[in-house]
């Protein structure tokens, strides 16, 4: 498609598959038709999509940002149009954008050069870590198992979990089990003083997600005849060195 070509209704549905599946050039191209400062449209399924590129982790960087010039367009749009204004606040209501609408610059380091940006998920970004945990390829499995350990991002979201327990068992030689087992052993080590750690673990061992692992073991209990009474297990230190701690 020409830098000038106009779309309408009947292009609609090609772009919106270019977004959903196209490699990362169609999907870069289909942003850039979309953006507002080219074509008009005010399709509300094409906005979401183009919501969900600026924060896929599996898309390039610069389809990331052509999926944020779009939003930028968009809300620089709204100040004077109706009709962006009343799409602008129907994204806002779905939680598919948040305002003020800007890239934080990652914090400097000691020499002055950027560190990178630490990733942050939220209960609506899971949908589609788990689909990535289901059936993505293995370099974005393990990119999702970083992402939802504890020591990035702490959450207590039983089917996330029973689905890493799920990874952990299925062996492979991908490095994909072995992300699985530093979220699951990060999981045991704060379950050692978080409580919703322990709650989450217990529940897991109930459900029998792991055959390997004695998971109720790192869970604190009470022994009346210990002095003070209350037996926390062990600290293991770990294998790995102090900088390979977070992955």
């Amino acid at each position: 498609m020409a830098k000038r070509d106009k779309i309408g209704p009947a292009d609609i549905p090609r772009l919106l598959a270019a977004l959903d599946c196209g490699d990362m050039e169609s999907r870069q191209a289909a942003l850039r038709v979309l953006c507002p400062c080219r074509n008009r449209t005010q399709d509300r399924e094409v906005w979401r999509a183009i919501c969900h590129a600026v924060d896929d982790f599996r898309a390039t960087e610069a389809v990331r940002d052509q999926a944020f010039h779009a939003l930028q367009t968009l809300v620089a749009y709204a100040d004077k149009d109706a009709g962006y204004k009343e799409l602008l606040d129907w994204l806002l209501a779905q939680g598919l954008v948040w305002l003020p609408l800007e890239k934080p610059n990652p914090p400097e380091n000691r020499n002055g050069t950027r560190r990178k940006e630490r990733e942050r998920v939220t209960p609506k970004d899971m949908p589609r870590l788990m689909e990535v945990l289901a059936c993505g390829d293995w370099e974005a499995q393990k990119h999702t198992l970083k992402l939802l350990c504890p020591c990035r991002n702490p959450q207590y979201d039983r089917h996330v979990w029973r689905a890493i327990f799920q990874t952990y068992e299925a062996a492979d030689p991908t490095g994909v089990r072995d992300q699985a087992f530093h979220a699951i052993e990060t999981l045991l080590t704060r379950a050692r003083t978080d409580p919703r750690s322990q709650e989450l673990l217990k529940w897991l061992a109930e459900q029998e997600v792991c055959s390997s692992l004695a998971l109720e073991d790192a869970v604190p209990v009470w022994q009346p005849r210990l002095s003070p009474g209350l037996y926390i297990p062990r600290y293991e230190r770990s294998p790995r060195s102090k900088a390979n701690r977070r992955r």
